[in-house]
C-alpha cells in the first residue's frame, strides 16, 4: 500500500503529554473502539509472522510448523489444553510465537503501555478502529481464512 493511500486511511495526530493523550482519545472511550499500540509510528498493521526480517521469508508451511512446535513443547506446562486451533494460535501469540494475529485492546492505556514500554528511540503509535458490531464465528481452520476477521479470545 502506498504511503499516500495509507495517510488517507489513517488520521495522524501527534501528542507529547499525558494530558494531550487523554484529550485526544476522549471521543473514543465509549466502548465502540479497539486500540493497538505500536512501538514505532512507521509500523503498519502486519502480524509478526508476516513482518520482513533479514534471513526470514514467510511461508504458510513455516507458520504451521511454528504453531505445531509450540503445541508440542507447551503441553507439559498447560493447566488446560486449548480446544480449537484458534485457541492454540491465541495462546502461542501470547507466548511470543510469531502468528497471523494482531492483538487489540479495549483499553487505550494498555495499548499505550505496549507502545512505549522499552521504547526510548521512536515515536510510538496507537491505532484506533471501530469495534465490529458482530463477530462472525470463525469455524474454519485459522490457515484457511482469506479475509481480515476479528477473533475475541477470553484469555
Amino acid at each position: 500500500m502506498s504511503a499516500s493511500l495509507t495517510s488517507k486511511l489513517w488520521r495522524r495526530e501527534r501528542v507529547s503529554t499525558w494530558l494531550e493523550f487523554q484529550s485526544t482519545i476522549a471521543p473514543f472511550l465509549n466502548g465502540e473502539w479497539l486500540f493497538r499500540g505500536v512501538a514505532s509510528v512507521r509500523h503498519t498493521l502486519v502480524p509478526s509472522v508476516g513482518r520482513t526480517r533479514e534471513g526470514f521469508t514467510y511461508s504458510v508451511a513455516l507458520e504451521e510448523a511454528l504453531l505445531e512446535q509450540f503445541k508440542r513443547e507447551a503441553l507439559p506446562f498447560l493447566d488446560h489444553r486449548p480446544i480449537t486451533e484458534w485457541e492454540w494460535l491465541a495462546l502461542a501469540q501470547h507466548h511470543g510465537v510469531p502468528t497471523r494475529l494482531l492483538d487489540w485492546s479495549e483499553s487505550p492505556s494498555v495499548s499505550l503501555f505496549f507502545a512505549v514500554w522499552g521504547n526510548d528511540h521512536d515515536d510510538a503509535g496507537l491505532y484506533i478502529v471501530r469495534r465490529p458490531r458482530a463477530v462472525v464465528a470463525l469455524d474454519c481452520h485459522p490457515f484457511k481464512v482469506r479475509k481480515v476477521s476479528f477473533f475475541f479470545s477470553a484469555g
